[in-house]
């Protein structure tokens, strides 16, 4: 989707690293071999953040939420914003998070990525033990780190939404909603050609065996795979967000030389190969390899 503007892409991000790379950059630690947009590149999200005082005002428009895009050919409709989000959290749990660094002076601008994710509907921020949210919501004495992140949530005013309602901390709350084979065929309903037709009895035939290679992964008989990286795969979301997806997520069928499934983050859509005239389908193991070669190598689709 973004061939016609890679190079445009590379240079907005490149530029970015640029700005931030000097000698009064505010510290922070260097993300490597993010793979966004289909690119390899070299990101410094805590810097990114403190391009100026004025982040919250540039960092969300109308368009989208972050400047690095908005002179991009191609238009964003939410995949390369939610993996922005999920690498940059995923990162930052790690860094930050596990243990939690009380001497970094960055948790200030992780509020503000805290905030960003939240308020453009991207992965939800938890990464925080209930304790340290009780201390982070309601503690009268927080200690500095906690302070920091206070200061950066407020930035872009989430601090205040939830002192108003309360009930959106469960928001913050470590674990995951549950995802189950019931709630993926649901969610990615496949686009069949007209009933009756021949394409239609074709597509039946792959869907049987995907539906049947999904039963296999719920049970946990595919390694590691879980339905959670299906998921992130044809949308760049781990969870379904707390409003929905904007584009409702879907299953559709092309013709091509290969079974490999593919995504299109962009707009939630799943492909899955139909078989041309009388071609035959790989057996059940072939089939299954390729999906699991997909699903576990790349969360960005695979083109």
């Amino acid at each position: 989707m973004f061939t016609a503007s890679v190079m445009n892409e590379t240079v907005q991000v490149e530029q970015i690293h640029n700005d931030t790379s000097n000698d009064n950059d505010v510290p922070g630690e260097t993300i490597d071999g993010v793979h966004l947009l289909g690119l390899d590149i070299q990101l410094n999200p805590i810097s990114m953040v403190q391009l100026n005082e004025n982040c919250p005002k540039n960092w969300i428009s109308e368009d989208y939420g972050i400047d690095i895009y908005r002179q991009a050919i191609a238009v964003d409709l939410g995949g390369p914003r939610k993996e922005f989000f999920a690498l940059i959290l995923r990162e930052i749990k790690e860094k930050y998070f596990s243990p939690l660094r009380e001497w970094s002076p960055d948790y200030t601008v992780i509020g503000k990525i805290f905030a960003l994710s939240f308020l453009q509907n991207g992965p939800l921020p938890k990464l925080l033990s209930v304790e340290q949210l009780e201390e982070l919501f309601e503690s009268s004495t927080p200690r500095p780190v906690i302070q920091d992140l206070r200061n950066g949530l407020n930035a872009l005013g989430l601090l205040q939404l939830v002192k108003e309602l309360p009930s959106l901390v469960h928001l913050f709350t470590p674990g995951s909603r549950p995802f189950n084979l019931k709630m993926i065929t649901t969610l990615f309903k496949p686009v069949f050609a007209p009933e009756g037709s021949n394409r239609q009895i074709r597509q039946l035939r792959i869907y049987k065996k995907f539906v049947k290679y999904l039963k296999e992964v719920a049970a946990g008989r595919r390694g590691n795979l879980t339905l959670r990286h299906i998921l992130m795969f044809a949308t760049s979301s781990e969870e379904e967000p707390i409003l929905g997806f904007t584009l409702q997520p879907s299953l559709n069928f092309v013709q091509r030389e290969s079974f490999m499934p593919t995504a299109n983050t962009c707009i939630n859509r799943l492909f899955l190969t139909e078989p041309e005239g009388n071609r035959e389908l790989p057996s059940d193991k072939l089939l299954s390899n390729l999906f699991d070669f997909a699903f576990s190598n790349t969360y960005y689709g695979l083109s």
